[in-house]
């Protein structure tokens, strides 16, 4: 978190492309990790889970999950009723955390229309947090095999963008890649 403007813990930030490092044991050794998928032992990327961000679509089967139910807190922020994809972002944690979509949104410049993915709101909630993070398994270039490949558990899942604006997105990291308030394993 922050202290007096200064960034005192490491924060990961681990998502699910099949790009994600299988290196458990310095995945592990973050202060803070967020996740988009909880880990599993087949997929070697450790266990360390500080935070957990999905849409209900995508974390339904999960619910019951010890993981998710010794967390403290569970916020929901709604998408818009609309079509495609409605529904809702929530987000696992043991500290009050405030997310703005509408800022995300901003800084990215997506449009009302435009859906963050989940990677996106994790960055976004990681930078607010910390500063700076470091960054797994969320594609930031287009030239990626794993572009519209979907889960590092499931390569043959092909992932839906007509709802994403993944140009913005990636942009918007590699612009942060550059100021180096993004670092990358």
């Amino acid at each position: 978190m922050l202290n007096n403007g200064t960034n005192i813990m490491k924060c990961l930030v681990v998502g699910n492309s099949p790009s994600v490092s299988r290196d458990a044991c310095v995945i592990d050794s973050y202060n803070y990790v967020i996740r988009n998928k909880l880990p599993t032992a087949q997929q070697k990327t450790g266990d360390k889970i500080d935070m957990f961000v999905s849409r209900t679509r995508k974390v339904n089967a999960m619910l019951q999950s010890p993981r998710l139910m010794s967390f403290k807190f569970k916020q929901i922020f709604y998408d818009p009723e609309t079509e495609p994809h409605p529904g809702e972002i929530l987000i696992y944690h043991d500290n009050i955390v405030k997310v703005s979509l509408e800022n995300l949104k901003r800084e990215t410049g997506l449009r009302t229309s435009e859906k963050p993915t989940i990677g996106l709101i994790a960055i976004f909630i990681g930078l607010q947090l910390f500063g700076k993070i470091t960054l797994t398994g969320v594609e930031y270039e287009f030239s990626s095999e794993y572009i519209d490949v979907g889960h590092s558990d499931d390569l043959e899942y092909r992932r839906v963008n007509d709802h994403h604006n993944l140009y913005k997105e990636m942009m918007y990291i590699r612009k942060n890649i550059r100021e180096n308030t993004i670092q990358l394993i």
